[in-house]
């Protein structure tokens, strides 16, 4: 792990406003301070199993967003900035670009070494944000920006030819199932029925292409039942004329999704089905495969990267109900799932994430 070779220390951003909607569930936050110890902010069950992965830093910390607006971001950013400074850190790798990264320039501007991860090198369909275009135009020109890092070599195929003229080093770190929701699991004997869809609810998602391949499901599997779970994001409204039809086979919850509640949900589920449109990696295959669910998704982005057809999941040709129906078909027929579930099982990798560890101080060291 990257805390035995360095000297690391972690700042979780995290709102006021989205407390819950963390991998971690915050609940407490102390008043008028800003940058707080983890283990001060989560309650002791959620502490314990983060732990685990917090020891043998040097600090994690929680820096805390979302009071009195703009001038509250700036207050963070500042708080931010003085408690780098007094760690005395050399580099700086943020994990993610989002609108506040703004707030943090003070802070970026006194490091020699700059890193970015960068999840997806152009938004999504319905949503484009001009304002996260702006951090981005910033952060990218930067002197000492020394590379970015993607999560699959689609992304960053995909951001080099996007962004031609930025001349900088691009590393590829490979995503590997999140351990930390094994931790969540709960033993149990479920007669799965249920298929699920999870996650953000956004136009690029393909909610429409499932909802549209769900008849011909129903027709040959009529006890199976479509969960739709997730909160939907700028605007976006399910299109409701499928599930009118078949209100006892559906069900939506459009909500922020507690861990406990999509531990459970996935548990559940026979396998999830990503349809999307287009996408670049993905945050809910890693959650399925961390519990040995397989995934039926779109051959777009990286899920031909992660997924392979017919062993631990299975890919199908975006955008068309008829296929993704078919597919769904020959996954329920005969339990055919159960073997991809079986295949996930036995080729789980312990701490696979160390992998990525000689790529990261490879690049720390030589730029």
């Amino acid at each position: 792990m990257l805390k035995h070779v360095v000297e690391l220390h972690v700042i979780v951003e995290v709102r006021q406003e989205t407390k819950s909607q963390t991998i971690i569930d915050v609940t407490n936050f102390p008043e008028n301070e800003d940058i707080v110890l983890m283990e001060r902010m989560l309650n002791s069950t959620n502490y314990a199993k983060l732990k685990p992965y917090l020891d043998g830093t040097a600090s994690a910390n929680f820096a805390v967003y979302g009071r009195k607006g703009v001038s509250g971001n700036f207050k963070t950013g500042k708080a931010i900035y003085r408690h780098i400074k007094a760690i005395g850190a050399e580099v700086l790798h943020l994990e993610a670009l989002l609108v506040r990264s703004l707030f943090l320039l003070p802070t970026v501007l006194s490091f020699k070494k700059i890193y970015l991860t960068i999840h997806d090198p152009l938004p999504h369909v319905g949503e484009e944000d001009f304002k996260i275009s702006l951090a981005r135009f910033i952060y990218f020109h930067m002197p000492k920006l020394k590379g970015f890092f993607f999560y699959s070599d689609f992304a960053k195929k995909q951001f080099q030819q996007h962004y031609k003229k930025i001349d900088k080093p691009c590393w590829v770190i490979k995503m590997y199932p999140l351990s930390y929701y094994k931790k969540l699991e709960v033993n149990r004997n479920i007669d799965k029925q249920s298929l699920l869809f999870f996650g953000r609810i956004s136009a690029y998602k393909g909610v429409e292409v499932l909802l549209n391949s769900m008849s011909n499901v129903f027709e040959k599997f009529p006890l199976t039942h479509l969960v739709i779970a997730g909160r939907s994001i700028n605007d976006y409204k399910i299109p409701e004329e499928v599930l009118n039809r078949f209100p006892d086979q559906i069900t939506v919850i459009n909500r922020h999704i507690s861990n406990d509640e999509l531990v459970r949900l996935i548990g559940e589920a026979k396998f999830v089905i990503c349809p999307y449109i287009e996408a670049t990696q993905s945050g809910v295959l890693m959650t399925s495969f961390a519990l040995n669910t397989p995934v039926l998704a779109s051959a777009v982005g990286s899920f031909e990267e992660y997924i392979v057809d017919n062993e631990n999941g299975c890919l199908v040709a975006p955008n068309d109900s008829r296929l993704l129906a078919e597919k769904t078909i020959n996954l329920l027929e005969n339990d055919f799932y159960k073997n991809l579930t079986t295949n996930l099982k036995k080729h789980q990798q312990v701490n696979s994430w160390d992998l990525n560890q000689p790529i990261l101080v490879n690049a720390y060291h030589e730029n």
